[in-house]
């Protein structure tokens, strides 16, 4: 995924390189500037753009790497507001819009939900089945 991410950045990158290689290109052709002074200019700039490529990967990653897509699935979470079928829940310490996944259903607020799924960024959740008190001393 690391080259698919780097090859992404530097095919929007290719515009920019374009577009500083046609204006040096203008200086040399128009205002008499040496040609290496517009290789240095364009040289530079392309490594401007491979110096920032570590602070801007996560920006050209197709998943980000904090993403919440898929990772709340399977959490358990507390209802914050009723959901009737729809309200808020808190899951893994945020708050999370929510939606009953059953229809009809009322799910109470401090009620255990538990993530079956994500739609966006809005949670698909369904009651917490209560788990039986392990017995004392085992």
């Amino acid at each position: 995924m690391s080259r698919r991410t780097l090859l992404r950045y530097v095919l929007f990158q290719l515009r920019g390189w374009l577009a500083i290689t046609v204006v040096v290109a203008m200086l040399w052709r128009f205002w008499r500037a040496p040609a290496w002074l517009g290789a240095v200019i364009v040289a530079v700039w392309i490594a401007k753009d491979f110096a920032l490529y570590p602070f801007m990967r996560a920006a050209y990653e197709r998943e980000p790497w904090n993403a919440p897509s898929g990772r709340l699935v399977g959490v358990v979470g507390i209802v914050t507001q009723d959901l009737d079928p729809a309200g808020w829940v808190r899951a893994q310490g945020a708050l999370w819009q929510a939606r009953v996944l059953v229809g009809g259903e009322v799910i109470p607020r401090g009620r255990r939900v538990r993530v079956e799924a994500m739609e966006g960024l809005c949670l698909v959740v369904r009651p917490e089945e209560a788990r039986p008190e392990s017995a004392a001393g085992s």
